[in-house]
């Protein structure tokens, strides 16, 4: 596959639902602007509107609680490095043998821990003032994941079975212990060892077909509730305020909140994302045969 090809490839993968999370929190945007009386539409919101739809970062001043590189998803900032760091590999993979993706994979080990250290934590790369950090973010995980997959081509899945049980509550148990300002260590231990040790051990469990299913059907939803989310958030929190709901009501409202985000992932995966990225590969087989 040709650089272009590869990159045609992730654009089809990656595009559409980033455009649909883009359109959606535009939406939520003009509306709780108007809301608030102030002007929904202004410079700075078509300049955003126009980076976003470029998958580009923008700097441009917005409203508080809008503020990030990518203001009206703030989601999609990880997805331009996920873009730019594919581009990254389509150049260099022919170089990159098992030596030196190991070089690599301890480098961008070592920028997390630098990073985090500096942080207090392991963020970075949703602002502005701290756009450089994404690439830090980006790196080990990225590279870690091509690790795992040659090392699982090389030597098979893993000869430690865990029961699934056991690597989700390990999984559960990192997220929920609270974290607070000097928690860099722990973080960066859990991107660095907990998380790919998971990953690792994960990939030798084969379900059974009534739960293959299900896991199938787990996977290909991750992406859509990840970028589609936020817009659900922001969509809720505006009702939230603006009905000063508290106690019972405030928690009902969190787990339709909840069951919102699921249920729109899966219809915009349905609906619009598949239809649309089956209509895009089709096109572009049809131009590849025709050259």
């Amino acid at each position: 596959m040709s650089f272009r090809d590869f990159f045609v490839v992730r654009l089809i993968r990656l595009y559409p639902l980033i455009l649909l999370g883009l359109l959606c929190g535009f939406f939520v945007f003009v509306m709780k602007q108007i809301i608030a009386h102030e002007p929904p539409l202004t410079l700075s919101t078509f300049i955003a509107l126009i980076a976003g739809l470029l998958i580009l970062p923008t700097s441009v001043s917005m409203p508080q609680g809008w503020i990030s590189i990518f203001p009206f998803n703030v989601p999609s900032w990880s997805l331009f490095f996920e873009l730019l760091i594919n581009l990254v590999y389509a150049a260099i993979v022919g170089w990159l043998t098992r030596r030196i993706l190991l070089v690599v994979l301890l480098a961008s080990a070592l920028i997390v821990l630098i990073q985090s250290y500096a942080l207090g934590g392991v963020m970075g790369g949703v602002q502005w003032n701290e756009f450089i950090y994404g690439v830090g973010r980006v790196l080990f995980p990225f590279f870690c994941g091509i690790y795992l997959f040659r090392l699982q081509t090389r030597t098979g899945p893993s000869h430690i079975r865990l029961s699934v049980p056991l690597l989700a509550g390990t999984l559960l148990a990192v997220l929920l212990v609270p974290t607070v300002a000097g928690n860099w260590l722990y973080e960066s231990l859990a991107v660095l060892v907990v998380f790919p040790a998971i990953v690792r051990l994960g990939a030798a469990y084969e379900p059974a077909p009534p739960l293959m299913s299900l896991c199938l059907f787990a996977g290909k939803l991750s992406y859509p509730l990840y970028i589609l989310h936020y817009p659900v958030i922001r969509l809720f929190s505006t009702l939230i305020r603006s009905f000063d709901l508290r106690g019972v009501e405030f928690g009902a409202a969190i787990a339709i909140e909840m069951i919102s985000a699921v249920g729109f992932a899966f219809v915009a995966m349905k609906l619009f994302d598949e239809p649309v990225r089956a209509w895009l590969a089709g096109h572009r087989t049809i131009r590849l045969s025709r050259t």
